[in-house]
């Protein structure tokens, strides 16, 4: 009989989930963007510091950086334009999240606060009866916080994969500026927005709030 229940013990043990050991840091890297979905930059780099504060429930600080970058220059024959365009976004979000462990999975939610710049310079040159050259430059500073809530699975001690969904509320300040020249010996083109030497400005306040069900795929080192 006490090897019966002996056996039902071994077997009860062997059926409970793994359980994994928190390792102290882990760096990882969304993946949205191999399938063109991600909502944040695809060079971006996440750093989560595990920590046990007293009497709590287990959680880390986080920490995401990231940057966008493209330059485009296509050059066109007349009469079609020569179009160049730049942009630089760099972002940060750093918070904080509380965990509960369950086997292979960990279920995790937390606040993070936002921080992200994006220039765009627009310069577009007509060559044709009516030839001008047109510049804009675009720049948006956008803050808030960020709810998330998020499930990780782990692969193995050190690796894992993780997906979160959040809710924003952003506060942008948006600045834009445009010129038009108007090449010599030229009529200005037809219509606005468009008048011979003429220079516009345009500052904007806006609150933005949006819900991701999924805005974050991260694949997770830890050690």
């Amino acid at each position: 009989m006490s090897l019966y229940w002996q056996a039902k013990a071994q077997n009860s043990t062997l059926k409970e989930p793994p359980t994994f050991p928190r390792q102290r840091w882990e760096v990882g890297t969304d993946l949205l963007w191999l399938i063109n979905k991600n909502t944040l930059p695809a060079t971006a780099v996440f750093i989560r510091r595990n920590v046990q504060p007293k009497n709590h429930l287990p959680g880390a600080i986080r920490l995401r950086l990231g940057m966008d970058w493209s330059k485009q220059d296509s050059t066109i024959s007349y009469p079609k334009p020569t179009d160049k365009e730049s942009k630089i976004a760099p972002f940060i979000r750093i918070g904080y999240e509380w965990q509960h462990a369950k086997g292979r999975y960990q279920f995790y939610y937390g606040l993070d606060g936002h921080f992200a710049y994006a220039k765009t310079t627009t310069n577009l040159t007509v060559l044709a009866a009516a030839a001008y050259s047109y510049e804009g430059i675009e720049k948006i500073l956008t803050i808030g916080p960020v709810g998330f809530g998020g499930v990780k699975f782990f692969l193995s001690s050190h690796l894992s994969l993780s997906a979160e969904a959040s809710y924003s509320i952003f506060y942008n300040h948006l600045e834009k500026t445009t010129e038009y020249w108007p090449y010599p010996n030229t009529d200005p083109p037809p219509g606005p927005p468009y008048v011979a030497n003429s220079h516009s400005f345009i500052k904007v306040n806006y609150w933005q709030g949006k819900l991701n069900p999924i805005y974050i795929l991260n694949i997770n080192y830890h050690f």
